[in-house]
């Protein structure tokens, strides 16, 4: 019986820990950021529908891209500049939202026309 390693076995597990880890990571930076702004993210819906937009765009573009899979077949520096493009990726995944529904006040469409 060939053995494939011990912690093969908890792979789906560990994946999941991850992507919670992140969805956490970028919810409680935005909660920490509006924070600072002296703003309640909880009584702005507005805030929390664009939290829960960049977690949903983040883990789209993690699936992606392979930001998971399975252990570490890319070097360090290769892994940072891919999760770089993610967060690239996420930050005008959010800007189109907002301009698609038009409630991007600060920043002029004549910008993207």
């Amino acid at each position: 019986m060939a053995s494939s390693g011990y912690l093969s076995r908890y792979n789906p597990i560990i994946r999941l820990a991850q992507k919670c880890v992140d969805i956490s990571l970028i919810f409680g930076s935005l909660v920490g950021v509006s924070a600072l702004n002296a703003s309640d993210p909880a009584s702005d819906p507005k805030l929390m529908a664009a939290g829960i937009f960049a977690c949903l765009i983040f883990l789209f573009f993690a699936k992606v891209h392979g930001l998971y899979r399975s252990w570490r077949t890319l070097s360090l520096l290769s892994e940072c500049y891919l999760l770089c493009y993610i967060q690239l990726g996420v930050m005008l995944g959010l800007l189109l939202i907002g301009y698609l529904t038009k409630t991007t006040t600060d920043i002029s469409r004549e910008i993207f026309i």
